[in-house]
């Protein structure tokens, strides 16, 4: 009987060696890495309050930057929280990671128990594609005669695992796209997107992650956004899907101020219906 390694494991696939995070520096590896084996093998792991998917964690910056810490000679060496936010921000806008804050329940503040604020736990992580790379059978396959192993190339029944999940991944872009009148217009927004990368594209989960972004605004001020952001070339100017959510907000806000300012009253309630188009004056 084989000795048992404490601790469980998970997998990490030879596409890595090709991949972007590759040239870069070591702590970005070792962070994807982290998060992979921090990640819930199951659903339904609850921390603190928070049910938790398959392909989840929560952790904190401290968190992690006490897990990538190392020595050096006599020095501990530990990244900023700077660093951390950098990582986990180029890991996002590479389409491996979705992260976003997460609060509890309400908390006194400042000790005055009528002035609550929402408790911050951390960040929810969600890593991409978790459910395809952490899949033994996506690995397993047969090569020229050798026998089957756990490493070897994607078998045909592997490659119809990964293709139907390729699928679903590309119908819920297309529902989420659906939300919008002009989807000529997003594409192009995509398009002027992938121009600010040196590789001149963008994967599908960024693109799924873009459009999940935009999900929590109205979709005239998407749209509203979008229109600036192609209009002002603000592309070719490097700035990419993180400047035109600023423009989006922006536009968002700008609308939320005018719809107040044609609802605030202006001391004539006969007035105040006829700026709501409820009654017309006579001439």
């Amino acid at each position: 009987m084989t000795n048992q390694i404490p601790g469980g494991h998970f997998l990490m696939s030879r596409k890595v060696f090709d991949s972007a995070i590759w040239g870069k520096p070591p702590q970005y590896y070792r962070l994807l890495s982290w998060l992979i084996g921090k990640a819930v093998f199951r659903d339904g792991y609850t921390f603190k309050g928070h049910v938790l998917k398959r392909g989840e964690l929560i952790t904190t910056h401290g968190e992690i930057a006490d897990a990538l810490s190392y020595r050096l000679n006599r020095a501990i060496k530990k990244p900023s929280l700077k660093e951390i936010r950098i990582m986990l921000s180029w890991l996002q806008s590479e389409g491996m990671l979705l992260v976003k804050p997460v609060t509890g329940a309400t908390l006194p503040n400042k000790g005055r128990p009528k002035d609550l604020t929402r408790a911050y736990i951390g960040l929810l992580i969600f890593v991409i594609n978790y459910d395809t790379y952490q899949d033994s059978k996506s690995y397993k396959g047969r090569h020229k005669g050798r026998p089957t192993t756990e490493q070897g190339q994607l078998e045909k029944e592997g490659e119809k695992e990964c293709i139907k999940t390729t699928r679903d991944f590309f119908s819920e872009i297309s529902v989420l796209k659906d939300r919008y009148p002009k989807q000529e217009t997003i594409n192009e927004a995509f398009t002027a997107i992938q121009s600010t990368r040196k590789s001149n594209r963008i994967a599908d989960t960024v693109k799924l992650s873009i459009l999940k972004s935009w999900e929590g605004y109205p979709v005239e001020s998407v749209m509203a956004g979008v229109k600036t952001y192609l209009e002002k070339g603000y592309a070719d100017q490097g700035k990419s899907e993180k400047y035109l959510l600023g423009i989006i907000r922006n536009h968002d806000r700008d609308q939320g101020k005018e719809a107040d300012h044609a609802l605030r009253s202006t001391g004539s309630p006969l007035l105040d219906a006829y700026r709501r188009g409820e009654l017309r004056l006579q001439p």
